[in-house]
């Protein structure tokens, strides 16, 4: 396994011991490290790192990224760009999704291998990955960049997953249903059941109210704006400007003017400035 991150700070440490600046090395580090990876490397074979890379067949490429995720490492972006780049590469890919595929002694291992295959899966323009998402975004993992992947993933795909994200909402947890309802009210076509969902779970959530009212808002249909209007009187100081912004984002007003003085929010704000 070739460490490509220490590679390239030994070349920076040897310009600085040669007198370069560290201010325009800092500046220039982007450039310097592309034209970096197309040089020939001693500890490559004599090649470019990103000739030695994309030298490899897809089995191999695979069986390094599991490498370097084993040893703690983050995969070097020549590998990562190999990848995507392998025109046999979605399959080995899914399996490592699936977990099917490598050999890891941790579970935060094995879920960081999954999130760099799903990230290159959605690169690549995967569809064959939708029941392994809707599973994540189920039950969504202890991997933050899993669980967006996987968020990211279906709503590329949009209307051609709208079905199964309804059925997938069906005894969702709170966590999984904010997901789903997120990518559902993202979709451009607008449908009676995603705008009832969105109503009812705005209703029953109050803890979550700012955040539905952000989704009401951007799915755009104005006959949120009463089901808005009627939850201001009791709103506190930061969920009335969430429900304000968004009863106007739909084409609507708010005149009243409330006087929130005592409202924890309100004054600690004001006391901010």
């Amino acid at each position: 396994m070739i460490d490509i991150d220490g590679l390239f700070k030994a070349t920076l440490l040897e310009k600085l011991r040669a007198g370069e600046d560290p201010t325009k090395l800092e500046e220039d580090m982007p450039d310097l490290f592309l034209e970096w990876l197309d040089k020939p490397n001693a500890a490559c074979g004599g090649v470019s790192p990103n000739e030695y890379f994309y030298s490899m067949s897809t089995a191999q490429l695979t069986d390094a990224l599991c490498e370097y995720v084993s040893a703690g490492k983050e995969p070097p972006d020549p590998l990562l760009n190999a990848l995507e780049d392998a025109p046999d590469s979605e399959e080995p890919l899914f399996e490592l999704l699936c977990g099917n595929r490598g050999s890891f002694s941790k579970d935060e291992h094995a879920l960081k291998a999954k999130r760099a295959a799903a990230e290159l899966l959605n690169q690549k323009g995967s569809t064959r990955t939708v029941e392994a998402y809707l599973a994540i975004v189920q039950n969504p993992t202890s991997d933050q960049g899993l669980n967006e992947a996987a968020a990211a993933g279906l709503s590329a795909m949009g209307e051609a997953v709208k079905e199964q994200l309804l059925s997938a909402l069906k005894g969702a947890s709170d966590e999984a249903a904010d997901c789903i309802l997120d990518l559902l009210s993202d979709l451009p076509k607008k449908d009676g059941r995603v705008f009832d969902l969105l109503v009812k779970h705005f209703k029953a959530r109050e803890e979550r109210r700012v955040f539905f009212a952000g989704l009401l808002a951007r799915y755009g249909d104005p006959r949120a704006i009463p089901v808005l209007e009627a939850a201001l009187p009791f709103a506190g100081y930061v969920d009335y400007c969430a429900l304000r912004d968004a009863i106007e984002a739909l084409g609507g007003t708010v005149s009243e003017e409330r006087d929130f003085s005592g409202d924890p929010d309100y004054e600690k704000l004001r006391q901010q400035g």
